[in-house]
């Protein structure tokens, strides 16, 4: 019987409880199976080597964006998140009537008002409420194109996208939001924002000067609304989008869940002028970019501390882990794995003030050579190469926890062996084969509730985390407390 045979359904019922085992042989006997068919149940202990990487950039898809600059208070070092967005046009998006539009000057429709909107959302925990911050924000000349991803060091900058001469404004904020009155922010519908007024004249790239930006949305809509008709059209011919970037300040690191372009103008009905506005909203419907930037020298010099391992995002520190497959798998050709666990105990911060880091509160453990691919194409835990688990806070475990290692481990020793056939230096020539990642992520989640009243809480995406984390695990080579893989094998024994 080889490693790899099917497991029959009597003998997985009793893989929960060989957890426990110890590395005496255990009979499993005439309980489980016949006289002529005897499951002989055996533990055993692997020592897992691991080791910090660092990372200078990951696949940056996400839902969110994230924003600010702060000092990372374990390694003195600065980061500082920028993002890119476009704005999302409903395939239904139309406005009023043209000759309803009070707001005119020579005979054409004019915005009053115009503003980008910054809406903010889950700041860190040690934000500084009324830390100054200064962005710049830059209209962009060509769309970022869409149908691809973007690492997280993708600087629009550098390549070139930010249209010269273009709509660019500066303004200072605070997390405390100083600008909003307080029955503003006592309303139901508040959300707490960045306010930056575009009201100057704006020249678009023909040449034609308008009252401001929003009075160049308003006039090329009724020039011609088939470019307003979806996303796609008006992203390539009237609004690119905006990169959003700090350019001074300490203190604020938060959550941009979305961004809005807010234009205001008047209209009249029934000889009543009303003030009417539109918002254009950036949402995970369009494309948006982080731009992440870590001294990557500070995290270096973490990584190269072997008393531990680390984790830390957004874009800065894995755990690398080997899984001795060849060590597990030696002696045991006969036998079928029926379980392995594998759990990476976490070392307490040392900081107990505000400015303690928070914790990954999800990981993922993954064949490092597929790390990119995974990301890129949205894929989810598959439970054979890939697996996720939440951090368990409870003084008695504190530990991320994965269970069900068995299917990883058999198909790395296929693999390997599948490799040599062709290969006997396979190894060699892929010296990553047996090395996993551990990754700090965000899970998108949604909970259904059935008839009988069961929930069931299921995984639609999963995305590199952006926040600001980071923790110590126990680990490393000069780490004298080993981690630890625990395996249970199972052997039938037939009688003549």
């Amino acid at each position: 019987m080889t490693c790899n045979k099917i497991i029959s359904g009597i003998a997985m019922t009793v893989i929960v409880a060989l957890s426990a085992c110890n590395n005496d042989d255990l009979t499993i006997g005439k309980s489980l199976t016949s006289e002529a068919d005897k499951l002989q149940v055996t533990s055993a202990v692997f020592p897992v080597a691991t080791q910090t990487v660092t990372v200078d950039s990951v696949v940056a898809r996400t839902s969110d964006c994230y924003f600010g600059r702060i000092k990372d208070p374990e390694t003195g070092a600065y980061i500082t998140t920028d993002f890119m967005s476009q704005f999302h046009i409903l395939e239904s998006f139309e406005l009023v009537d043209e000759n309803s539009i009070v707001s005119k000057e020579n005979g054409q429709v004019v915005a009053d008002s115009c503003e980008l909107l910054i809406y903010l959302d889950e700041a860190s925990v040690f934000c500084d409420s009324m830390a100054a911050m200064k962005m710049r924000i830059s209209e962009l000349a060509t769309p970022v194109e869409d149908g691809r991803y973007y690492y997280s060091n993708f600087d629009p900058v550098q390549l070139g996208y930010l249209r010269e001469n273009g709509l660019q404004k500066t303004k200072v904020f605070t997390w405390a939001d100083l600008i909003s009155t307080n029955s503003q922010k006592s309303a139901d519908d508040y959300h707490k924002h960045i306010r930056i007024p575009v009201n100057e004249p704006y020249t678009d790239k023909a040449g034609r000067t308008y009252k401001n930006y929003g009075t160049y949305i308003l006039q090329e809509y009724y020039r011609n609304p088939a470019n307003f008709r979806n996303s796609e059209v008006f992203i390539q011919n009237i609004c690119p989008g905006f990169f959003y970037e700090i350019t001074d300040g300490l203190g604020f690191h938060g959550k941009v869940p979305y961004t809005g372009l807010r234009i205001n103008y008047r209209t009249i009905s029934d000889d009543s002028i009303y003030n009417t506005n539109i918002i254009l909203a950036g949402t995970e419907e369009v494309l948006q970019t982080i731009r992440i930037t870590n001294e990557q020298e500070k995290l270096r010099e973490l990584a190269q501390d072997n008393t531990c391992t680390y984790l830390k995002s957004p874009a800065g520190l894995f755990t690398e882990v080997t899984i001795p497959v060849d060590d597990i798998m030696r002696g045991h050709s006969g036998d079928s794995l029926l379980s392995a666990s594998l759990s990476f105990q976490r070392i307490n911060s040392t900081v107990t003030d505000k400015t303690a880091l928070s914790v990954p509160s999800n990981v993922l453990l993954i064949c490092k050579d597929s790390v990119d691919n995974f990301f890129a194409t949205a894929s989810l835990a598959d439970d054979v190469t890939s697996f996720t688990t939440s951090y368990s806070a409870s003084s008695s475990q504190n530990v991320y926890t994965f269970g069900a290692l068995a299917p990883l481990v058999t198909h790395l020793a296929q693999l390997k062996a599948e490799g040599e056939k062709s290969d006997p230096q396979w190894t060699t020539h892929h010296p990553d084969w047996n090395k996993m990642l551990l990754i700090p992520i965000h899970l998108d989640q949604v909970t259904t509730t059935s008839i009988y009243g069961i929930s069931n809480t299921q995984t639609i995406s999963i995305q590199h985390d952006m926040s600001i984390t980071s923790t110590r695990l126990i680990g490393g080579s000069n780490n004298a407390q080993a981690i630890e893989l625990k395996v249970a094998y199972g052997k039938y024994q037939y009688n003549e």
